[in-house]
């Protein structure tokens, strides 16, 4: 199926199949929903990847192989009716259970739309765009967070969702590596999400917020920030990096 973004019309009709899924009905995308050009105009005759990803990882590798070199990068990392027509074209893969089995879509559907409700959402919020951006900007720094499978609305990814002036700082990913991630286990640390926890992941993003007020800290690397962040709150995560 070749590349294609949604027009107003398309979008009117995936929020309103969005809702109508939440309330009981069918995860099957129409088929005209994606194809009909009075809902999708192509963008370019570039072939999608096939749907059958294990991870968010698996994922943005093969948007990112599929799209390389097709001059269209400007329009992948700000086109929101691109990205809603390639959520409607991965739906089924992320309204499954863990048995494969059809689910409702989240409570949020804007994981799914970030426009057409009457106000834009922010893009990091959609569930394929951002597991793809983080991959873009941080490559190898950035697999920790997107192991998880694709349908998967987890914490980490929303914590930095939240945060566009860190998510896009290498550096800072780069310390939020080392500190929740633990490589031998191949899992996020327990108490990395943990917003009662002392230097969780939000409390880091807080906590180089307030240093940006003084520092310069796009011009830091990671044992820089390390260094200006205070024992007391993340002595706990510091013996990991």
């Amino acid at each position: 199926m070749n590349l294609r973004k949604f027009t107003e019309e398309g979008v009117r009709k995936f929020v309103s199949f969005l809702k109508d899924t939440r309330a009981g009905g069918s995860t099957d995308i129409p088929e005209n929903l994606l194809m009909d050009p009075v809902n999708a105009e192509l963008v370019k005759n570039i072939e999608t990847p096939s749907p059958g990803f294990d991870s968010k990882l698996a994922f943005a590798e093969a948007m990112h192989s599929a799209f390389k070199g097709a001059g269209i990068d400007e329009i992948l990392r700000s086109d929101r009716h691109l990205w809603m027509w390639l959520t409607a074209r991965y739906f089924p893969e992320l309204c499954k259970d863990a048995n494969g089995q059809p689910r409702r879509p989240l409570n949020d559907i804007h994981r799914y739309a970030t426009t057409g409700l009457g106000r834009e959402y922010p893009l990091d919020k959609n569930l394929l765009y951002f597991p793809w951006k983080m991959l873009l900007l941080h490559g190898a720094s950035a697999h920790w967070m997107l192991e998880a499978p694709l349908r998967a609305d987890t914490k980490v990814m929303r914590e930095l969702a939240n945060s566009y002036r860190r998510n896009v700082h290498t550096q800072f990913v780069e310390l939020a590596r080392r500190f929740y991630f633990d490589e031998n286990r191949q899992v996020v640390r327990k108490g990395a999400t943990n917003n009662k926890a002392a230097g969780n992941l939000r409390d880091l993003e807080r906590t180089i917020k307030r240093l940006d007020l003084t520092y310069d800290i796009f011009g830091a690397n990671a044992d820089q920030l390390l260094a200006m962040l205070p024992v007391e709150r993340f002595g706990r995560w510091m013996k990991h990096a």
